[in-house]
This record gives C-alpha cells, structure tokens and sequence, in this order.
C-alpha cells in the first residue's frame, strides 16, 4: 500500500532584511531596499515559476488557506521559516547587494531641519537653506531615476514574457 502525503501548503512573505517590514510581491520589496535603503537586489529571471518542490505547495496570502508562512529572498528561490536573521544572512552572503552611490536616506533630510541652530550660526544658516534645496533636488532626481529603473526593469519583464510564453 503507498501513503500519499499531501504538500505542505507556505504562505509566501517577502520582508525587507533591513527593517522587516513585510511586502506581498518581490518587486515590492526590491523597489523598497532600492529607494529607503539603498540597496540593489538583482531581480529572479524573468518569465519563471517557482520550481515545484516535493515537500511544499506556495500560495500567494490573499489565495485562503496555508499551514505556515516562510520569508522569501526577493532575488532567488530562496525561502526559510519567519526568520529574518536567516534571510538576512542569506542575501548578504549569496547576493551582497551593492550599496546605491551617492545614496541619501530619505529621513536624514528630515532629521537636519530639526538641529538647533546656535545663535552665532545663524548667518550661515541662508546659506545652509539654499545647499539643502540643492540636496533635496538631487534626492528627488534619484528617487525619480530608481522610479525610471524599476519601470524599465518592468518593460524588460514583459517583453522576455512575451519571448518566452
């Protein structure tokens, strides 16, 4: 007599191995490491599934009912338990994602607006104002180059789906 035993049905999660905060989509959380961290992740080949494996079924959260939920690596098959130091350590040591240069974090802007300017550097605080616009212009332009990446990378995408389907 041969016992069938069915898959273990995982509710993938893509989290960010930064802050953990937690995405539905690879893209998500791609595009999220590139503009709040500055962090390139290569992208999965485009036009593959997931490879079928043996022991577990993956469905997507919104698709009902799972037995357990594993964080996903955004740039290959990757998938553990909800770990993230082990998914951390994974991209770091299989991906090394390289670091955007020239890359300002988003809140670090913010958090100068808010230093207490002593009196007798109040003159060279008009002259602080005007180098801050300037930053904030080429942070603007980066985020809009990353925006016009992510969108290529979208175009690539499809266009190797069409090729390939």
């Amino acid at each position: 007599m041969v016992y069938s035993r069915e898959k273990i049905i995982v509710n993938i999660i893509y989290p960010c191995y930064i802050c953990a905060v937690e995405f539905g989509s690879a893209k998500e959380v791609m595009g999220h490491i590139y503009h709040v961290h500055g962090y390139f992740l290569n992208p999965r080949p485009a036009g593959r599934s997931r490879p079928l494996e043996r022991r577990y079924s993956f469905e997507k959260r919104v698709l009902g009912d799972w037995d357990i939920q594993h964080f996903a690596c955004p740039s290959c098959w990757f998938h553990c338990v909800t770990d993230i130091e082990m998914l951390m350590q994974h991209i770091m040591e299989i991906h090394d994602p390289p670091r955007i240069e020239g890359f300002v974090h988003p809140a670090s802007d913010e958090e100068e607006e808010y230093e207490l300017v002593e009196s007798s550097e109040e003159e060279n605080s008009n002259n602080n104002q005007e180098e801050k616009s300037d930053d904030e212009e080429v942070v603007g332009s980066r985020q809009q180059l990353g925006n016009d990446i992510m969108t290529t990378m979208e175009k690539l995408n499809d266009t190797f789906k069409k090729f390939f389907s």
